[in-house]
């Protein structure tokens, strides 16, 4: 008699559950991974169908299981049997999918497969709003996001990383807690500068490129999002304006960076950088064009209202020396020059300074600039090793370097 009345309570709790709103149901399945999810089909005929509905998927490799039996092809992009399992449930899916999950694929990431799958839901599922990835791989050095689509957050939590690129990515937020990391590039980054946080202590190689016309046109397309500049990294990952209380800077041995020299808030945040740096051996500037429709904007507001107690001329004289110029740095570059004042001024405070420099090589594209060049290689120079030397792709600029450096080269 127990029995029969224990059947009959299980019968009518099951019964109970089956009642519930296919939307609930579905709610409760989206909370489970996949591998549960699918489990759920098993507990009564009417669920069998739900997972297939479920708003999110969640695969993590932890809990799935390998399949028995395999197809006799495999599709594009199912390198894994894990892979499978996934193709498997993405063409059994039917519903309006708007979150997806993937955890700890560490071998679908080192072969490409995950790229394939992002790739793949993003292309498929239009109505995708989250896109989490998440990986314990241990021992990982090497990591590079490009022209990765659908990021609003980007959290990177590794202590093993050593080398990071972030390329053409648009989000909201960067959070990057990478205590090892020795080279970070960033590309194209399209973040609001409050949102981006950056904790690692070793950094060696600093690269920052921002300013080609290219990613100018990107940069329209992404909803208004901004174009993180040199500037932003340097001020809101130092404590310049009081948002980092730690100095990611300090082991700098190799910064390339575009910066606009002719900008003093830009040379601000670069001097700024300078006194921090107790290591720079190697400081690489490439100067941004400045597009047609943007001339007459900077004519009106060209050092980006910053106010200075003092003739702008006279910033980096006013500067004082900084460690890296006395005991480091080694090679400059300055590539976009074009003769205007305060490119002219940064090159003088090099040259007068800096005290082991070896060499500075300055790249143009402009004809125009014998009379600025031929007055800074006569300068007085503070290192007896410094050469320097003016370079560029065209033949008029070629020949003119070509000219200057012959008339001027007792200089050297």
């Amino acid at each position: 008699m127990r029995k029969e009345e224990d059947e009959t309570t299980l019968h009518a709790s099951s019964d109970r559950l089956s009642d519930l709103p296919n939307e609930l149901l579905t709610m409760v399945i989206s909370s489970l991974s996949v591998a549960e999810a699918v489990r759920t089909s098993t507990l009564a005929k009417s669920w069998q169908e739900l997972w297939r509905h479920a708003e999110h998927l969640e695969f993590d490799e932890t809990t799935m299981s390998r399949p028995s039996i395999l197809p006799a092809k495999r599709q594009i992009g199912t390198g894994s049997l894990y892979g499978t399992v996934i193709s498997m449930v993405f063409n059994s899916y039917v519903g309006d999918l708007t979150s997806v999950s993937f955890k700890h694929f560490p071998r679908s990431i080192a072969v490409g497969e995950l790229d394939f799958w992002v790739d793949f839901v993003l292309n498929k599922f239009k109505k995708i709003n989250s896109l989490r990835l998440e990986c314990k791989c241990l021992g990982l050095e090497n990591l590079s996001i490009v022209e990765s689509k659908g990021f609003k957050t980007l959290e990177i939590n590794n202590p093993w990383l050593k080398f990071l690129e972030l390329g053409w990515l648009i989000v909201n937020e960067v959070d990057l807690n990478v205590e090892r990391l020795e080279t970070l590039v960033v590309d194209s980054l399209m973040c609001p500068p409050k949102s981006l946080k950056i904790y690692t202590v070793n950094m060696r190689i600093f690269h920052v490129s921002c300013n080609s016309i290219a990613q100018r046109m990107h940069i329209r397309r992404s909803n208004g999002q901004p174009l993180l500049k040199t500037q932003d990294i340097f001020e809101y990952c130092s404590d310049l304006l009081g948002y980092n209380s730690f100095n990611i800077f300090q082991n700098i041995l190799i910064a390339s960076i575009d910066l606009d020299l002719n900008n003093i808030r830009e040379s601000m945040a670069l001097s700024y950088i300078l006194r921090l740096s107790l290591c720079l051996e190697t400081l690489e500037i490439t100067i941004p064009p400045v597009e047609e429709d943007e001339c007459s904007a900077d004519a009106n507001n060209s050092y980006d209202n910053i106010c200075l107690s003092f003739p702008t001329s006279l910033f980096w004289e006013r500067n004082n020396l900084y460690n890296c110029m006395n005991h480091t740095l080694k090679f400059a570059t300055i590539k976009g020059f074009t003769g205007k004042e305060q490119e002219v001024k940064f090159i003088e405070h090099v040259i007068k300074n800096a005290t082991i420099i070896r060499k500075i090589t300055i790249i143009s594209d402009s004809a125009t600039i014998a009379k600025e060049a031929e007055a800074l290689l006569i300068l007085p120079k503070n290192s007896i090793y410094l050469s320097i030397v003016f370079k560029s792709e065209s033949n008029d600029v070629a020949q003119l370097t070509s000219q200057v450096n012959n008339k001027m080269s007792f200089s050297y």
